[in-house]
């Protein structure tokens, strides 16, 4: 059998921006070390006949990264490191914002202690994606935390080819974990 395929395609350049917003570290011994804590902007939006609704991925994980960002930024004693607050650009296009940023901090990576990565949290049980929960220490902290809150400790794996915005951060050897929602 012998087929013949055109294909065409239009390309166009377009501008986009990453949105960060710093908290400098009140201890002088650790404020040069930086959490991050990111989130995307984007979502696919309509492709064709079909429509896929942002609220959930991630119009809650942005709500949620501008309330963290609003309460850290009106308590009284600063956290000790800097945190790094990123709304990341192309998530849904291929992680452009996070992968430009690993490839042209703006914080050195070998400064950053960990990346923490908000995802699709709006209607759902949160989980914790076990491929790329690369910390012992990190999880520990947020399973303390989540039982101080109430909430059961349990892990989402989900396939390997799906990664978020904390991929370039993994790759990159930055500690990082992703929180998303159970059901997805």
């Amino acid at each position: 059998v012998t087929a013949a395929l055109s294909v065409g395609g239009k390309e166009r350049a377009l501008a986009s921006r990453n949105i960060i917003a710093t908290l400098p570290g009140s201890d002088p011994e650790l404020r040069d070390q930086a959490v991050i804590l990111g989130t995307h902007l984007d979502h696919l939006g309509r492709v064709g006949a079909q429509v896929y609704l942002g609220a959930d991925d991630n119009a809650s994980g942005v709500a949620a990264l501008l309330e963290i960002a609003r309460v850290f930024g009106t308590m009284e004693h600063r956290p000790r490191r800097t945190l790094i607050f990123a709304f990341w650009t192309g998530e849904e296009e291929g992680k452009f914002g996070s992968g430009h940023w690993v490839r042209h901090p703006m914080w050195p990576l070998a400064s950053t202690v960990t990346y923490i990565n908000i995802d699709m949290i709006g209607d759902r049980d949160l989980g914790i994606q076990r491929e790329w929960a690369s910390n012992q220490e990190l999880m520990d902290l947020i399973w303390k935390v989540a039982a101080d809150l109430g909430y059961d400790r349990y892990f989402l794996a989900r396939g390997s080819g799906v990664m978020d915005d904390h991929a370039a951060f993994l790759e990159q050897g930055v500690p990082a974990v992703d929180l998303i929602d159970f059901d997805y």
